[in-house]
């Protein structure tokens, strides 16, 4: 059974927007998940760089407290 030219051509032209509109929103969302990304990284980052911090003030400060560093 044929389609009707006019109901042919709305769904062609529906399925276009649909898929344009799609297109957008996966765009969209790329971005925002690298934005997400990005700033997840910076954070554990900090995170790391905190824990590092921690890391070598202890090991400083069983240094001094077994008479390790010779200040």
């Amino acid at each position: 059974m044929p389609i009707d030219p006019i109901l042919g051509a709305f769904l062609t032209g529906a399925s276009g927007k649909a898929g344009e509109w799609a297109m957008g929103k996966l765009i969209e969302n790329e971005e925002e998940g690298w934005e997400r990304h990005d700033a997840a990284c910076e954070a554990v980052g900090q995170t790391i760089d905190e824990g590092w911090g921690r890391h070598d003030s202890a090991i400083e400060a069983t240094s001094n407290s077994l008479g390790w560093n010779n200040a």
